[in-house]
């Protein structure tokens, strides 16, 4: 199901690029990288290993991920990020601090003001929406009414 060369944030730029709306992002790709890289490289080994001797479990985690977030069931979605091998291969609480909570409450810092200038679209990874520290979750504590868009109520 999951086509890396076709993800919904790319399509969402390219339409909006084509639409001649402006693209941006909450983010630096120095930001990013440094975020995804800045574990030490015996870490960045071991999670490498253990992304090439586990494929078929990492194939169906994103699968199962990708029909989670496509139903919008947002308890699945944070199950399977959640979900723990009981080796190496697990990410830490500061690993996932770092990739996500952290992100997460920089952006709600930003959201707002970006929210009050103009309409905005914010295309996220999953494993950024469920959860207590989620987007959803943080949004709607800072009073923001957030629903989930479907085919059906775009038509």
């Amino acid at each position: 199901m999951f086509n890396p060369q076709n993800a919904i944030d790319s399509y969402f730029q390219t339409a909006a690029l084509e639409a001649g709306k402006k693209v941006g992002g909450l983010e630096s790709v120095y930001f990013q990288a440094n975020v995804l890289f800045s574990d030490p490289i015996e870490r960045q080994v071991q999670q490498l290993m253990c992304a090439v001797d586990n494929c078929d479990y990492y194939e169906d985690a994103t699968d199962r991920l990708t029909e989670a977030y496509y139903k919008q069931d947002m308890d699945e979605l944070l199950a399977i990020i959640e979900e723990k091998q009981d080796n190496a291969c697990d990410s830490t609480p500061e690993e996932d601090a770092t990739l996500i909570d952290n992100r997460n409450h920089n952006w709600m810092r930003q959201l707002p003001a970006i929210m009050a200038a103009h309409s905005t679209l914010f295309a996220v990874g999953a494993g950024h929406l469920p959860g207590d520290e989620g987007l959803i979750h943080l949004l709607r504590e800072a009073g923001y009414t957030v629903e989930g868009v479907t085919k059906n109520n775009l038509e």
